[in-house]
């Protein structure tokens, strides 16, 4: 979506951005640069909630938004409300954007990436990646 709103600038199809958390209202040349920034602080929080992840096999978001909530303040891009309700959704965003799901509906349940499945094709279907080749005498 941001990409798509600095395009729109760039092509000069829109003139004024006021995003739904600051108000402040942009004009022309200043809206790429924020754009590209707003991107910029998106990229740098995602890769601070993958590092956060681990290498483990499971996360518990209570720990996860304690952390994550650290990286928001050290990389200063909290948004225009830092607060730790508004935190801690991020955080669970953050977690669902990486693959990951609550392994059950307690309140701090480990959250964990779903197993990958490679379902048993149906009888008389092929299977995954397979192609059918031509049949005899079909080139």
């Amino acid at each position: 979506m941001l990409g798509a709103a600095a395009r729109l600038f760039e092509e000069g199809e829109a003139g004024l951005l006021t995003d739904g958390h600051t108000f402040a209202v942009r004009r022309g040349a200043e809206v790429v640069p924020y754009v590209d920034g707003l991107l910029e602080q998106a990229t740098a929080l995602q890769a601070a909630a993958l590092g956060l992840t681990g290498e483990g096999a499971e996360v518990r978001a209570g720990a996860f938004t304690t952390r994550y909530a650290r990286a928001v303040a050290d990389l200063g891009v909290g948004g225009a409300n830092p607060n730790t309700v508004f935190t801690a959704m991020m955080a669970v965003n953050q977690l669902r954007e990486l693959g990951l799901r609550p392994e059950s509906a307690d309140p701090d349940a480990p959250w964990s990436r779903p197993a990958l499945r490679n379902p048993v094709p149906e009888a008389g279907t092929r299977s995954g990646m397979e192609q059918p080749g031509p049949g005899p005498g079909q080139i």
